[in-house]
Formats: structure tokens, sequence, C-alpha cells
């Protein structure tokens, strides 16, 4: 569930992936190379990456849209402080057809929603071009 609210976690053993200290990584899949290196004897990561502040941002509304919780204004805002208009103008246009319901600070999708969800999402995500 941490994954899904974006909260650091972190994940141990052969080919785990983990987020902290606004970094994304995930320890070697081969067994033997996982091994050799917790002794010290060998890379122990398969790949370390940066997370920028605005990608945090759109993996909020992507994780959070895929949840039946769904995402808030406000904790966007008082987390990315960025404005989520444009956001929500995208989300308000799926409004009419029932994919999408809010009760004025939170969005969250429909069981209609849910079916057509990546492309409601994409069009979410393309709104934060230039925002954050």
């Amino acid at each position: 569930s941490k994954y899904w609210d974006l909260s650091p976690y972190l994940g141990l053993g052969c080919g785990a992936h983990s987020y902290f200290g606004g970094k994304r990584f995930a320890f070697v899949r081969d067994l033997d190379a996982y091994i050799t290196g917790v002794s010290g004897n060998g890379a122990l990561l398969a790949e370390a990456d940066d997370v920028p502040f605005y990608a945090r941002a759109g993996e909020y509304l992507m994780l959070g849209l895929r949840t039946a919780k769904g995402v808030a204004e406000s904790v966007f805002s008082s987390r990315f402080g960025a404005d989520f208009a444009p956001y929500e103008r995208q989300l308000a246009r799926f409004l009419p057809s029932g994919h999408v319901t809010t009760d004025g600070d939170s969005w969250r999708l429909t069981p209609k929603g849910f079916l057509v969800s990546n492309q409601i999402i994409g069009a979410v995500l393309d709104a934060e071009c230039g925002v954050i």
C-alpha cells in the first residue's frame, strides 16, 4: 500500500524494488549475483534513479486514480504546491458520461470509469505539461 500512496518503502531480497530518500532502486534479479553483491564482491543494484519532484506529482495522479480512494485536490496542492485546476478540468470532462465522480475535493473513477481508466488517466496526465 505504500507504493500506491507514494510513501517510502524498502524491498529486500533478490529482485526487490524500493523507493526511499527520493530514489527508486531495484536489486539484481539473479540469485547468485545477489548473494555476491550482499557479500560485497559485486553489484547489488540492477538500477537506481532519482525521481524528479514533478514525476512524483504525475505518479500521485496515475496511482491514485487506479484506487477506489481516488485523488484529492487538497492533498495534491499541499504535497506538490501546484495548482490542481488543470487536472480538475480534465477530470470534469468525464463527469457527464458517468466515468468520474467527485465530492468537491476528491475525484475517483466510477466502476464504468475503471473500464477505460488508461484513457482517462492519460487525458489527466496530458494536463500536466507546463503546470509543475
